[in-house]
């Protein structure tokens, strides 16, 4: 009978560590699993985060170029009404210098009428 009850004993002794080993290894691959269904979870939220990030960056790219088109365009628009207003500036100058010449020459000339009529009067 003693040697029925150890047997018996290492019996259901051996089936409790199979079932403990059974269920250490159920519960190894669940945590596995869970690790990995994380890990998963995880990049892909990273993956939505960029995805997003970049749609931003994109849009905050497209706005920078359309700003500075149209501060180039604002640029050119402002050198081309300089360059008008300083050509006409110009023009002016010029045509002030020959009026200022004409009128020079004829004060010259009325001076010159003037001192040949007093000569031919003194006569």
């Amino acid at each position: 009978m003693d040697k029925q009850y150890q047997q018996a004993l290492s019996k259901i002794e051996l089936e409790r560590d199979t079932k403990k080993q059974q269920l250490r290894v159920m519960a190894q691959q669940q945590k596995d699993q869970f690790g990995l269904q994380a890990r998963s979870k995880l990049e892909g939220k990273k993956l939505e985060l960029d995805t997003a990030l970049n749609g931003q960056l994109t849009m905050l790219r497209e706005t920078a170029i359309q700003h500075s088109k149209v501060l180039e365009e604002k640029a050119a628009h402002l050198t081309l009404d300089f360059q008008t207003k300083k050509a006409n500036e110009d023009l002016m100058m010029k045509q002030y210098e020959i009026n200022k010449q004409f009128v020079d020459c004829e004060r010259q000339l009325e001076l010159e009428f003037q001192e040949k009529q007093r000569k031919l009067g003194r006569r």
